[in-house]
C-alpha cells in the first residue's frame, strides 16, 4: 500500500493529485492524523476543495507585491553564475534594485551540485535566469525546472 499511495494508514489518501495534472508528476494529498474531513470552513480560511494548485510562484501579500514591483529582476549581463550563486543578497533601495555581493569572500561559492542538489542551505540563493549566459540545463536552475522527485502534502 506504501508504494501504490504513499500512505501508511488506509484510506489516508485524500486527493490523488492536488495538482490536478499541472506537474510532471502527481502529488498527493495525505491525511494520516485524523478522520476529520478536509471540505470544512475555518474562520479566515477557504476549504480544501477551493484549493487552487499553482506551478508557480504567488506573490499575493501587499507588502510583497509592492516590494517586487521595485525590485526588477537580477540581470547577470550574459554570465552563468551557478559558481557564485551564494555569493549574492538581495537588491535594496540603495542598490538600485540589483543584487548586492556579500562582503564575506567565505560565505559565496554555488548553492547545487551537477546533480541539482543543494550543498548546503543558505539565507539567500540566486539563480541563473534569462539573463545568464547559460541555457536551461545550467545546474544553477533549479526552483523553475519543475517537481522531478516524489511529493505529497
Amino acid at each position: 500500500m506504501i508504494v501504490e499511495t504513499g500512505c501508511t494508514v488506509p484510506g489516508a489518501e485524500i486527493s490523488s493529485d492536488v495538482a490536478a495534472g499541472k506537474e510532471t508528476r502527481p502529488i498527493p494529498i495525505i491525511n494520516e492524523v485524523d478522520e476529520e474531513p478536509l471540505n470544512i470552513h475555518l474562520p479566515g480560511r477557504s476549504a480544501i476543495t477551493e484549493f487552487e494548485y499553482l506551478p508557480q510562484v504567488a506573490w499575493r501579500h501587499a507588502r510583497v507585491v509592492q516590494q517586487r514591483k521595485r525590485i526588477p529582476l537580477a540581470d547577470w549581463g550574459g554570465r552563468c553564475i551557478a559558481q557564485e550563486a551564494c555569493s549574492w543578497l538581495p537588491a535594496n533601495d540603495l542598490s538600485g534594485g540589483k543584487p548586492v555581493r556579500r562582503e564575506d569572500d567565505k560565505s559565496g561559492g554555488p548553492a547545487y551540485n551537477a546533480q541539482r542538489f543543494l550543498l548546503y542551505a543558505r539565507d539567500c540563493i540566486f539563480e541563473c535566469n534569462d539573463t545568464s549566459g547559460c541555457d536551461s540545463t545550467c545546474f544553477n536552475r533549479v526552483v523553475g525546472r519543475g517537481i522531478h522527485l516524489p511529493l505529497q502534502v
